[in-house]
């Protein structure tokens, strides 16, 4: 935990005060909890988050997520499978400041909106879903039912005008 915090306060040292800082921080390493065995649980992802999220330091957002390193590990997946992570730090940063990232296998954008409403996160990452699908921005769009805005020259191939945006409809 001291490297991380270490590093953390020389890199915002380092950027510019009107930068974000970003951390990425494991929830769970998915490892045995027998304590003769050393893992890492959200018991010690909260300790961390809120040590990270302690005025002065300058962190901006914490992303959490888990690791999938090891054959031993008992990863259970499924949909928004981390989300009890992100939640577990959302309520220990409470006031701080400090927002939440959300991931694990969030492929669908009423999923991700839950997730937003259900105050389990600030913000929702789609890694692999958006590399499988670039246009998940207008597919969650659409299943939502709300504006993408876009530059004016890109916006034109997809039928955006120059007074609207699009409503997910197909133009």
């Amino acid at each position: 935990m001291r490297l991380l915090l270490e590093l953390t306060a020389e890199v915002r040292a380092a950027i510019p005060s009107s930068m974000p800082l970003l951390v990425r921080i494991p929830g769970s390493d998915w490892m045995s909890h027998d304590r003769s065995v050393p893992s890492w649980d959200i018991d010690q992802c909260v300790e961390l988050a809120k040590a990270l999220s302690k005025p002065g330091l300058g962190v901006d957002l914490l992303d959490v997520t888990s690791a999938g390193l090891m054959a031993e590990q008992k990863i259970v997946s499924g949909p928004g499978y981390q989300a009890p992570f992100s939640r577990a730090v959302k309520k220990a940063v409470e006031g701080s400041g400090v927002l939440v990232g959300v991931v694990g296998l969030i492929k669908q954008g009423v999923q991700a909106e839950k997730l937003l409403q259900d105050d389990v996160a600030d913000v929702v990452f789609a890694g692999r879903a958006f590399q499988k699908n670039t246009a998940l921005v207008w597919q969650w769009a659409e299943e939502l039912g709300v504006e993408v805005r876009l530059a004016n020259q890109i916006g034109w191939g997809f039928g955006q005008r120059a007074r609207g945006g699009i409503r997910g409809e197909n133009r």
